[in-house]
């Protein structure tokens, strides 16, 4: 069979039931976004987006502060009003449902309706995109802004108009912006074009003025590195709370959020891609390998965890969609079997999906830790001169100080952490009730022998009241309540 031509044009009609019925069924499945959007406790990230974006300028993620600082000023926090759980995390969650239109949006040019369509339906079905749209962070915004950058990139190439190329590369900054880790989809956006004559294709356009441009924009993003870069890594690398570099925990990390399942898709989405010699397969290959390596890089010097790699989800879930594509294909006769392999790949991958987030919603708790529930019962249950020793500080200073809205300033608990482990020693001498609130799992960053003397502390002079356990596979987020009459 002849090669295809580069990324053809899509001969689907928009009367095509299969790629409409696949687009309605990700529109209904991303409506979970919205289910039990405020029942879950905050987590200390979503209690330092609050803080943050309203008291403090971080300069490497300005846009996602600066768009935060608006919502909640906008939601009452300028009238000092502070948000609910759930007005917290209605902005995030419009943008995570936001993200499943413009995966079909982004795409569509290059694989044609059904696969674009079946890319946004394993998006809608992901636990992964359902728990950060669940999030008071902006890591929604940052995947659809790459989206978008994606989108006008790969419409430049289908028309070989530079322009569209050029405001695809802007966009990819201004999702730098938003969040530095942005910068590795669109990096590996603009290498793997050079990279494809390897597999004997090429992109359309290359050998225009699309080439000069994706050059252009390599010498700016190189100097931009240089200028930029330093400023991130001493922000991130010298933030020790973040934790030392390990691949190991990038792989481990990237592994489980991603699940085997889809990964597998994926994989077999890249084999066809390179036995076809698809071109936007190969092009989709490289995005994502050249991304997860530079990411693995990275994670040998500081701590990355698959959050980074957030951005990177939709281009993952196209190339397990696309044996949908039967565009290569010579006859009606010969697609019918691509068609159902297609499908059942698709089938397998959205069950799993939506049994994951079935399970987020509903024995998984939406996978945090329950400290509301901890915090509210030790201020139901201790006395007026009782200490508490607390984890996720500004979390129990959310919950604690109702009006409150710089909730980094902990004062209603002792904050428990590795820094003040120590202190946890001196206060046992002192004839004084005192409560423990922790995370065992998190104990795990102390110094081991802090550590152990906390744990022999608890054992011989506290008595356990009081636990929440959620065990989500090799994870620990149960919440522990111990007290010292």
């Amino acid at each position: 069979m002849p090669a295809p031509d580069p990324l053809p044009a899509d001969p689907q009609t928009a009367k095509d039931p299969l790629a409409k019925g696949l687009l309605a069924a990700a529109f209904l499945l991303g409506s979970l976004v919205f289910v039990r959007l405020g029942d879950w406790s905050l987590w200390i990230d979503e209690a330092f987006t609050l803080s943050d974006s309203l008291f403090r300028w971080p300069k490497n993620n300005p846009l996602g502060y600066m768009l935060f600082q608006g919502y909640f000023n906008l939601v009452g926090a300028a009238d000092g009003i502070r948000p609910d759980e759930y007005t917290m995390r209605l902005l995030p969650a419009l943008l995570g449902w936001l993200g499943i239109p413009l995966t079909y949006w982004a795409f569509r040019p290059a694989v044609g309706r059904r696969v674009a369509a079946g890319a946004a339906l394993i998006l809608a079905a992901s636990a992964w995109h359902l728990y950060w749209s669940q999030n008071a962070r902006f890591y929604t915004l940052v995947q659809d802004l790459v989206l978008v950058a994606s989108g006008l990139v790969l419409r430049g190439f289908c028309s070989r108009k530079a322009t569209l190329v050029s405001a695809g590369l802007i966009c990819f900054g201004v999702a730098s912006l938003a969040h530095p880790t942005a910068a590795l989809v669109g990096g590996g956006v603009f290498v793997a074009p050079f990279l494809l004559p390897l597999f004997k294709v090429e992109m359309p356009g290359m050998q225009g003025a699309s080439r000069k441009v994706l050059l252009a924009f390599g010498i700016l993003g190189v100097i931009g590195l240089l200028l930029w870069a330093p400023e991130v890594w001493t922000a991130w690398n010298g933030d020790e709370n973040k934790g030392k570099g390990n691949p190991i925990h990038l792989v481990l990390t990237l592994g489980f959020f991603i699940t085997p399942v889809l990964g597998t898709a994926a994989l077999f989405g890249m084999y066809q891609a390179w036995r076809n010699k698809n071109t936007f397969g190969l092009f989709a290959t490289l995005v994502v390998i050249a991304s997860v390596l530079v990411a693995v890089v990275v994670s040998g010097f500081a701590r990355v965890s698959a959050q980074y790699l957030f951005g990177l989800l939709p281009w993952v879930a196209v190339l397990a969609a696309l044996p949908l594509d039967w565009r290569e294909v010579q006859s009606p006769q010969s697609a019918a079997p691509q068609v159902r392999l297609g499908l059942g790949i698709l089938l397998i991958v959205v069950l799993g999906g939506a049994t994951r987030e079935a399970l987020y919603l509903t024995v998984r708790m939406g996978e945090r830790p329950q400290w509301r529930e901890a915090y509210r019962y030790v201020w139901n249950h201790r006395g007026p001169s009782d200490h508490v020793f607390g984890m996720a500080g500004p979390v129990a200073e959310y919950y604690y100080e109702p009006r409150k809205l710089e909730v980094r300033d902990v004062r209603s608990v002792t904050y428990l952490n590795k820094w003040n482990a120590k202190e946890v020693g001196q206060w046992d001498r002192v004839d004084r009730a005192t409560w423990f609130v922790f995370n065992p799992e998190e104990l795990f960053d102390w110094p081991a022998e802090d550590r152990r003397e906390f744990k022999e502390m608890l054992r011989e002079d506290c008595r356990h009241v009081q636990s929440w356990p959620l065990y989500i596979e090799s994870r620990d987020l149960s919440v522990e309540v111990y007290l010292r009459d």
